[in-house]
């Protein structure tokens, strides 16, 4: 009887024991699972810039904030809440340094966005830029069909029209915020538009709105150029004129072409006054030979040979830009 008690009390301590296991076990888990304490949010006061502590148990420590030194509102932060204006500068705890490679920034002034003293390699120098600005320049841009074929450039697979884009921007962006001296673009093809004092921010649309069209006419906007230019000149208010036409083949209007240039060499007082240069941007139908009638007009009666054929490889490997240049240094013998 005995031994049936203390077996008995014996269970009954296993089973009360196991239960509480059981319990704690309970506990422990629904204290796993269940959520975070709640954070109280409170609405009565307008964000300022500051992080304020109103959680329980120390869920947000304050001491890892900085004040903001400007103000925000729920659509945009204020231009003071920064460490330092928006004003170019750049904030060397939030960007890690530049490994690897060669630029740099100076911290203690704003980064000059439009300056000749950050050229891209292949830029022009400052004096080529002060040859190339004692001129007023004027380009005079094919805007045919046949300028939206393919072609292969050094760069790759492009069109003369895509390429053409890319030089004026390139010009315009070495031009910079220069008041004194700016670009006039013309686009023809059966008739032609003019572009004056053209900006970098300009070209995009300008080519982008063009209509392309059938024709190849550089009479017309040849004649505008050389009017306004010999008016101008009576004046007193002309700088030398440098012509750049970009064309991928031979004018439809060659004959009527020539004439206006050898009319215009003989109201010249001296061949400095006015240089063609005719840029090559097609490789097919043997182009530069269609385009070199133009640079023997002295055969035909001109007073002066002003006019320079620079061929496709030339034009492509140099450039818009530095083609223009190179006209200049080539008919006063600058050495290159």
């Amino acid at each position: 009887m005995r031994c049936r008690f203390a077996l008995a009390a014996i269970l009954l301590v296993v089973l009360l024991a196991i239960s509480r296991s059981v319990e704690a076990q309970e506990r422990l888990r629904i204290q796993r699972g269940s959520a975070p304490p709640a954070v109280k949010k409170s609405n009565d006061k307008p964000l300022t810039g500051a992080v304020e502590m109103n959680a329980r148990d120390n869920l947000v420590d304050p001491s890892d904030f900085q004040p903001l030194s400007g103000t925000a509102d729920s659509s945009r932060l204020n231009a003071g809440a920064a460490r330092g204006n928006l004003q170019g500068l750049v904030d060397t705890n939030a960007f890690p340094s530049l490994r690897g490679g060669t630029a740099t920034v100076d911290l203690n002034k704003p980064f000059p966005l439009s300056s000749n003293a950050n050229r891209l390699r292949g830029d022009i120098s400052d004096e080529e830029w002060r040859l190339l600005r004692s001129r007023d320049v004027v380009i005079i841009q094919d805007r045919s069909r046949s300028m939206t074929r393919p072609e292969m450039f050094p760069s790759g697979v492009s069109t003369p029209w895509a390429w053409c884009r890319q030089q004026a921007q390139d010009l315009t962006r070495q031009a910079g915020s220069d008041k004194d001296w700016a670009v006039t673009l013309m686009l023809f093809a059966r008739d032609y538009e003019v572009y004056p004092r053209v900006t970098l921010s300009q070209i995009p649309a300008i080519f982008s709105d063009s209509r392309i069209s059938l024709g190849t006419n550089i009479a017309p906007p040849l004649n505008e150029v050389f009017s306004d230019y010999f008016r101008r000149s009576a004046s007193g208010g002309a700088r030398p004129l440098l012509i750049a036409i970009i064309t991928d083949g031979k004018p439809h209007d060659e004959a009527m072409a020539a004439q206006l240039i050898i009319n215009a060499t003989h109201q010249m007082r001296n061949p400095d006054d006015i240089r063609i240069t005719v840029l090559q941007v097609g490789r097919g139908g043997k182009a530069k030979h269609k385009l070199a009638f133009l640079d023997n007009l002295a055969s035909m009666g001109a007073r002066y040979d002003i006019v320079r054929v620079r061929g496709f490889e030339e034009v492509t490997r140099n450039g818009l830009t530095r083609s223009l240049v190179n006209t200049i240094k080539d008919a006063f013998g600058y050495r290159r």
